[in-house]
């Protein structure tokens, strides 16, 4: 298996060559992320595809993206700060993508509390080049996801 021990993100994946990716992924090994802008046909790829499957309702089009550059690989702490409020996302989802285009995770966050300081998003082990941490803007249905910033520390 190819892709034992891998998390790919794939937009569009709830239909077309987004779906057939994600089938070609799983049956390689992979865990896979797909989005899509639709629950419906989302919450039906993902049964296909089994539990090695994540569906995120989001559109590739809304996003916040953080980049950052490493001159070589290194382990870095991703931390993001947002302002809380009663309408913000419980399940706000970040990306953390790297230059290779690798998913290393995808670290969900309820943005209804903890708001005003920095939150540990996790530490990660980066190659060398621009690395990304992309928050899906879309939330559930009536919240708000918001991207006030995100810092990378040693």
């Amino acid at each position: 298996m190819r892709l034992a021990n891998k998390t790919a993100l794939i937009t569009g994946g709830n239909s077309g060559i987004g779906l057939a990716t994600a089938r070609l992924f799983v049956a390689e090994g992979a865990k896979v992320v797909i989005t899509g802008r639709n629950q419906a046909t989302l919450d039906a790829a993902a049964k296909e595809l089994g539990p090695n499957a994540f569906a995120v309702v989001a559109d590739a089009t809304d996003v916040a993206a953080f980049s950052f550059r490493l001159a070589a690989p290194a382990s870095r702490a991703v931390d993001a700060r947002w302002t809380s409020g009663t309408n913000r996302s419980p399940q706000a989802a970040y990306a953390v993508i790297s230059s290779a285009g690798d998913t290393l995770a995808l670290v969900r966050v309820d943005q209804t509390t903890g708001g005003g300081r920095w939150r540990a998003l996790g530490t990660w082990t980066f190659p060398a080049g621009w690395n990304r941490v992309v928050l899906l803007r879309r939330g559930t249905a009536g919240s708000v996801v918001v991207a006030d910033a995100v810092r990378v520390r040693q």
